[in-house]
């Protein structure tokens, strides 16, 4: 698709090759509404770009769409599912699962893989979207498993579950996402993993984003883990040591090492619990939260939880953290369920203004 502006409805496209954008090529806008992009590859001799979706204009939309099963591979893979060079990327009720970005893996010099999912040079923008069972993987350096971003990202009521990205002999950044600017607000980031060989380090198994601005708002960081045989891995949450950066009626909780690596901003509202440990490095602000072996702050707590699962990490009626938050209003849960108790702030992803955004973490109704 050049020098056009295109809609495609009720489409499927399967089992396409191409240099780049193996299922479609596009340098236009380009809006996609109720398609299946599924099982198209790229593998070119390099940069491969976009399985599914190579893009260079500056809107790419899709709507209630699956990107299944797409794949680049060979030399610095971007994007197995969708990669765009610019512009803005927006996702709304889409599945985006089991992409693949592939680099070599001996033999091949210095190539990375980026963004197993999704690959964007730009900004990205996703609502009530499943970013799952993606892959990165490479020789030396792999980034993003589930989605890679080089600008600013925005994730509301979506999930990023059980992606990976893995490196032979480099790092391994962001099993969930690599991002720059980001902003989460009633998201999953869980089940994901980071994995670096030899004496390699693995950085940030769920979210790594480096020294940028990042905000977290009832969500849910939870069971992402490292693998491989290095024994260098650092964050297992959340990699970021942006001073700017907040957590606010978060949960964090069952992920490997730290919850939290240098991380320096603010927590206010949340929980951190049976991770390996709390964080390393960093000096956070922690006020009016659960903390497992304790922090200063104004109003914080370390005592059990009392989970009513360990899966979503819906409060129990007798946990500790209900109206346990800031008893300032501005923070005053407003929806029951999922938050308990009066209106006073609950601690951890259901509770305060925004808990409902959370609730079923925007499960999407695809096709």
């Amino acid at each position: 698709v050049q020098n056009t502006t295109l809609t495609f409805r009720h489409s499927t496209i399967t089992n396409c090759t191409g240099p780049n954008g193996g299922g479609i090529f596009a340098d236009s806008m380009l809006q996609l509404e109720d398609c299946v992009i599924t099982g198209c590859s790229v593998a070119s001799g390099g940069p491969e770009k976009g399985g599914g979706i190579y893009f260079t204009g500056n809107s790419l939309t899709l709507l209630r769409c699956q990107v299944i099963g797409n794949s680049t591979s060979l030399y610095a893979p971007r994007g197995g599912g969708i990669a765009s060079d610019g512009g803005v990327v927006v996702l709304e009720n889409c599945l985006i699962n089991g992409n693949a970005c592939n680099g070599c893996i001996s033999s091949c010099g210095s190539t990375t893989s980026q963004g197993g999912g999704i690959w964007a040079a730009g900004s990205l923008i996703c609502s009530n979207t499943i970013i799952s069972g993606n892959s990165s993987s490479s020789q030396v350096g792999s980034s993003g498993g589930g989605a890679f971003v080089g600008s600013q990202a925005e994730f509301f009521s979506s999930q990023i579950t059980g992606n990976g990205a893995y490196t032979h002999d480099g790092e391994s950044l962001g099993g969930g996402l690599f991002c720059s600017q980001a902003e989460f607000i009633g998201c999953a980031i869980r089940q994901n993993s980071a994995s670096a060989d030899f004496a390699w380090t693995s950085r940030g198994a769920g979210i790594y984003s480096g020294g940028s601005l990042l905000s977290v708002t009832n969500s849910v960081v939870s069971g992402n883990s490292f693998g491989g045989s290095s024994q260098y891995h650092v964050g297992g949450g959340i990699v970021n040591t942006y001073s700017g950066s907040a957590m606010v009626n978060c949960t964090v909780a069952s992920n490997s090492g730290e919850a939290l690596y240098q991380f320096a901003g603010n927590i206010k509202n949340s929980i951190f619990y049976s991770n390996g440990s709390f964080q390393s490095g960093g000096s956070p602000t922690v006020t009016y939260s659960l903390v497992q072996g304790g922090y200063s702050g104004t109003g914080n707590i370390a005592t059990d939880p009392v989970f009513a699962d360990m899966t979503n990490y819906l409060l129990a009626a007798n946990s500790p953290c209900i109206d346990a938050g800031d008893p300032n209003l501005i923070y005053n849960d407003a929806y029951s369920p999922p938050s308990q108790g009066t209106v006073r702030n609950d601690l951890g992803a259901y509770g305060g203004p925004a808990a409902l955004l959370g609730f079923s973490f925007g499960a999407p109704q695809v096709i």
